[in-house]
């Protein structure tokens, strides 16, 4: 009777573990969407968003672009062995006020430059990397 228990509480807790709410993205394919930006960090340093100036990001196939706050941006994406990685990313080159804008623009690309995960949680795209956390809520 004693084994049973135990049995049936092994069961139970693998059967708890297995409904977490991270689920990691096998593909690029898996995120295709219009995303906005709604807090990150990079290199110890917050990303805050700007209602003015909105950070989006638009995925298709293998195509990437947006907005980075004040320039269109655009390059690819492509999955690698442990997870994804943005190439080839080019950025239009007008300046904007006020100067936090550029700022966070500055920041919006480094922190692009280094995502190496993609994950879904809680309906939200969660990039990161090294010192990198982005998250993104689905955008119409």
């Amino acid at each position: 009777m004693k084994r049973n228990r135990l049995i049936l509480l092994a069961i139970a807790a693998l059967a708890l573990a297995s409904c977490g709410s991270d689920e990691p993205v096998g593909s690029a394919d898996e995120i295709d969407g219009t995303w906005q930006l709604t807090s990150g960090s990079h290199a110890g340093n917050t990303l805050e968003p700007i209602a003015t100036h909105p950070v989006t990001l638009e995925i298709d196939g293998d195509e990437v672009g947006g907005t980075a706050a004040c320039n269109g941006y655009g390059g690819t994406i492509a999955n690698t062995d442990t997870g994804i990685t943005f190439l080839e990313m080019s950025i239009t080159e007008m300046a904007c006020d006020p100067p936090e804008t550029m700022d966070l623009e500055s920041a919006y690309m480094a922190a692009l430059a280094s995502i190496d995960q993609a994950s879904i949680e809680g309906g939200k795209l969660v990039l990161s990397g090294p010192d990198t956390q982005l998250e993104f809520e689905a955008s119409s």
